[in-house]
């Protein structure tokens, strides 16, 4: 959300940036955040049909999918020279965005967390409002998808554990895709655990086929196991032993343990594969 923000940054990898906000001893201030401030719009964001299945299928703030952001500036300055020089800078660093800007910003409050949205332009900079000392615009960007990350996860040989570091490149709680693959007839234990937050997830008395895959849906209220085939799905959830956590991805490297021990021989483990996005919020 960004309803309790007052400051935005703006800036692309040249390093050349706006600001706009309270702050205007800032030397790359270009005025102050509109009535209508930064908004989302909703209307905009990505069908879930067009969602990769890889990233959850998320919807909503967590992930900031592709929709239109809107911002709403407007320079208060009596000075003619200084309106012109701010609208100037206003307008060429926005006309650069392609689709590498990052638009950043933090809420009021102490101790919040800095947040921050790729974004590329979708329209150039127009006059919304005009009557001197005071000229109001309104930059309308796209903001990104972020890049879906993946890992897998293998160990040697059936009974054994291995431990893995993958890293959510977000500044947020990111909630992975787990797909697991191989050919068992019958599954003992599985576990995987991130170290770096504490959660296990424990699958017991699993069957799966080389035709199969079991997806493990970690996003909160749409938490779902399902035993999965090119044509066919089954409720899998009762496999969890109880007290099994789903797993998240902290801000940064985590630590993840697979373990896995196979009831009947197999040539191979299984294999787990986890993809997320790097969550900003």
């Amino acid at each position: 959300m960004f309803s309790t923000a007052n400051t935005y940054k703006l800036t692309l990898p040249d390093s050349s940036e706006i600001v706009f906000g309270i702050d205007k001893t800032d030397t790359d201030w270009v005025g102050l955040v509109g009535p209508n401030g930064v908004t989302s719009s909703v209307e905009l964001i990505e069908s879930k049909d067009v969602l990769a299945r890889g990233d959850g299928e998320i919807l909503g703030t967590s992930y900031w999918g592709s929709r239109s952001i809107v911002a709403d500036i407007f320079i208060p300055e009596n000075d003619p020279e200084k309106r012109s020089d701010y609208l100037e800078k206003l307008q060429k660093v926005t006309t650069m965005i392609r689709a590498d800007g990052i638009l950043s910003w933090q809420e009021q409050g102490t101790g919040t967390i800095s947040k921050q949205i790729p974004v590329r332009l979708q329209s150039f900079p127009t006059i919304t409002h005009n009557s001197n000392p005071t000229k109001a615009y309104q930059i309308v960007m796209t903001a990104q998808q972020p890049q879906i990350d993946s890992a897998t996860l293998s160990t040697s040989n059936n009974n054994s554990a291995g431990t893995f570091s993958i890293t959510n490149s977000g500044n947020w709680t990111a909630y992975p895709y787990i797909k697991i693959t191989g050919d068992y007839t019958q599954l003992t234990d599985l576990r995987i655990k991130n170290n770096t937050t504490g959660e296990e997830l424990n699958l017991e008395d699993t069957t799966i086929a080389s035709t199969e895959w079991i997806s493990i849906y970690n996003v909160p209220k749409e938490r779902r196991v399902i035993k999965e085939t090119s044509s066919t799905q089954a409720n899998y959830y009762d496999k969890l032993v109880i007290g099994s956590d789903f797993i998240s991805l902290a801000p940064g490297s985590n630590s993840i343990t697979y373990t896995v021990v196979s009831g009947s021989p197999s040539p191979t483990a299984p294999v787990v594969s986890l993809s997320w996005r790097g969550a900003y919020m």
